[in-house]
């Protein structure tokens, strides 16, 4: 952000007022966080002078979030839609560890509060359209998500008050991998197994068997756990730890060791 003094004079009379610069860059973690809240009966003209504090101040308490983590980054009049005039605000919300609220999140909580939305940024709020996900594009067991992409900038949109340049995203689809497959997501060809064992990441000549989304070891004799530690060490040392405070070894059983073991490792 950065402020600045402006001067204006006719030689006779001279006029200061304070101009706020915000530049804002929008990333695709944003793009992919955010959400488009739909306003009826306004244009981006009226919404930027005064009402777009009050949209904002609002979103701060729904959310809840601090107003200096609202980025609001895109507003596009809706040209498709027929009848009263529509305008498309879209925006996306930091929490205080530095992610962002998932589009998801952001949704629900309008959802539940959009008469209070309605009512403090006096505008009226439009419930959200269908995602494109419910048409069931994606075939078998591929995950559908439909984020938002950079598409476009617009120009200047001017009020006596307010300047502001809006990029224009567009709503997309892909299709997910499952756990386990990968491919190419927007094509829908999540066909390429992950081979898991690949890097053989089982130890001490432990058999790698892959599994949905994963894998496992076959230990060989006397090794057990996730990536085949020595069972003998660990009854070894309980052997000690029985020597020391004069406990008889026939009393501890080697299974003591190996539940010992998978605690340990698993």
């Amino acid at each position: 952000m950065l402020s600045l003094f402006l001067s204006l004079t006719d030689g006779l009379n001279l006029v200061t007022k304070l101009c706020t610069f915000h530049m804002t860059k929008v990333t695709d973690d944003m793009l992919h966080s955010s959400v488009t809240v739909q306003l009826q009966d306004i244009s981006s003209e009226q919404f930027l002078s005064p009402k777009l504090h009050k949209f904002v101040d609002a979103l701060s308490t729904i959310i809840p979030v601090e107003k200096k983590w609202i980025y609001l980054f895109s507003i596009k009049d809706d040209i498709i839609r027929s009848g009263p005039p529509v305008l498309n605000v879209t925006f996306t919300a930091q929490r205080p560890d530095g992610q962002y609220y998932s589009s998801q999140y952001l949704q629900e909580r309008i959802y539940l509060e959009r008469s209070q939305l309605s009512r403090v940024s006096e505008a009226t709020v439009l419930p959200f359209g269908d995602n494109l996900c419910l048409n069931e594009i994606c075939s078998d067991y591929y995950d559908c998500i439909s984020p938002l992409v950079f598409w476009s900038t617009s120009g200047f949109i001017a009020t006596t008050l307010v300047i502001f340049r809006s990029i224009h995203p567009e709503v997309i689809y892909k299709c997910d991998c499952p756990l386990g497959f990968s491919g190419n997501t927007y094509k829908n060809t999540c066909m390429t197994e992950i081979n898991f064992c690949y890097t053989e990441p089982c130890e001490n000549d432990g058999e790698c068997v892959q599994t949905e989304g994963g894998y496992t070891c076959i230990c060989p004799p006397g090794f057990t756990g996730k990536m085949l530690f020595y069972v003998y060490y660990i009854w070894q040392v309980y052997r000690e730890f029985a020597n020391k405070f004069e406990v008889e070894v026939g009393s501890l059983f080697p299974q003591n060791a190996l539940i010992i073991s998978l605690k340990l490792w698993q």
